[in-house]
């Protein structure tokens, strides 16, 4: 058999050979785009000069261990959600509460870049950000995804829940700028990797004000009636995305 032969064969195998598979994006298109169009979103802001949050980024940093399956990133709404029954409700899941009050999108997603919390890859992840950046829906969206994008790089294989914005009945109430960026945040939803969860209506009264039975005295932050209602919707949805294949 000759070598032009030989060659050609070569040749006819590769020609035949299926194309490997692309390498699958870390978010959808749309949300992706989302924060193309709000530059500031990848501006992470430590908050190391604030002594409370100092401490409590360097405690979690090194409390977070390969036990916990389950992380969940966000503000005070998930901080406090330690003092209402979070270990025990979501025990199931292993779970590490890495909330810190006052945190923006742009003050976790420096967490997330500098904290090395995710080193031990989770099974899953929930995040719920945003309540605290007073700006446009779409930046608000596009920090969330940021965040969002962040976690996927260093935890491909986790599941996501993001959540998306609650209801608030503060001063700083507005409604259809919340149902803007839950709309936006909807896009980035990709099984079994990524599920989007608005539970603003488990939490509103039927003409859309927020029920004063799940919130305290601020308007802002859960009661442990909230925080039980919540949890009833987190706990099925983690069940469910875990029993999906990764």
């Amino acid at each position: 058999m000759n070598k032009t032969f030989l060659l050609s064969l070569l040749l006819l195998g590769l020609c035949s050979a299926p194309a490997l598979a692309a390498e699958e994006p870390l978010l959808p298109a749309a949300c992706a785009a989302l924060i193309e169009a709000a530059p500031q979103a990848l501006k992470a802001q430590d908050r190391l000069a604030v002594p409370f949050w100092k401490e409590r980024y360097n405690a979690k940093k090194e409390g977070v261990s390969a036990q916990n399956r389950t992380l969940f990133f966000g503000d005070s709404l998930t901080q406090l959600w330690e003092y209402s029954g979070f270990a025990e409700r979501f025990a199931a899941f292993a779970p590490f509460n890495l909330g810190i009050n006052g945190d923006t999108t742009q003050n976790l997603l420096w967490r997330i870049q500098n904290g090395a919390l995710l080193r031990f890859a989770p099974q899953s992840v929930v995040l719920w950000i945003g309540t605290n950046n007073h700006t446009t829906a779409n930046e608000i969206a596009g920090g969330i995804v940021a965040d969002l994008r962040t976690i996927r790089e260093k935890a491909p294989n986790a599941h996501v829940l993001l959540i998306g914005l609650i209801p608030r009945g503060d001063t700083l109430r507005d409604d259809a700028k919340f149902a803007s960026v839950n709309a936006m945040l909807a896009t980035c939803a990709a099984p079994p990797f990524i599920r989007f969860a608005d539970y603003s209506a488990a939490l509103q009264k039927a003409n859309g004000d927020p029920d004063e039975a799940f919130y305290v005295f601020d308007a802002l932050h859960l009661s442990n009636k909230g925080y039980a209602r919540l949890g009833d919707l987190i706990e099925k949805d983690l069940k469910e995305m875990n029993a999906q294949p990764r």
